[in-house]
């Protein structure tokens, strides 16, 4: 398969791998604004990186693939599988904010207390990846089907 064709999906995983790195929550006490980003404070969205790892390996796999071939075929329903849990897990992790923001500061935990609100760049950097992945598994398995 081309390069341009095979393009899109590690696009994704690298998208969607760098996401848990960037901000997803913010809160603001009346002295400072309190962020909080990177894997530890991750919780689950570290299955984003397995996740954007899949899709790469995916993307490699189509670009040693010919078009009709049963492994273009898998590579794109994994790959669409793939930003579909990459959706949901960004979904329930944007749903389910902390109530509290612990930030930890010189050795000891610091509770902000202030309200925690969802961050736009970590949100919407994996939802694009994810989008970028359904959309590329779908069309990639599409003009792979039926599989030969």
């Amino acid at each position: 398969m081309s390069l341009k064709a095979a393009l899109p999906l590690p696009a994704a995983g690298i998208l969607i791998g760098l996401a848990p790195m960037l901000t997803w929550f913010v809160a603001r006490p009346p002295q400072d604004t309190v962020t909080a980003r990177g894997v530890p404070t991750a919780g689950e969205l570290w299955t984003l990186i397995p996740l954007g790892l899949f899709l790469v390996v995916c993307g490699v796999a189509l670009r040693r693939t010919p078009v009709g071939s049963p492994g273009a075929f898998w590579a794109g329903v994994g790959g669409a599988v793939a930003g579909v849990l990459a959706a949901a897990v960004s979904l329930v992790a944007v749903l389910t904010r902390p109530a509290t923001l612990v930030v930890v500061q010189a050795g000891r935990d610091v509770v902000t207390g202030a309200a925690v609100e969802v961050a736009t760049l970590g949100p919407a950097v994996a939802f694009a990846g994810a989008g970028l992945a359904v959309l590329a598994g779908l069309l990639t398995a599409r003009r792979s089907f039926p599989p030969h």
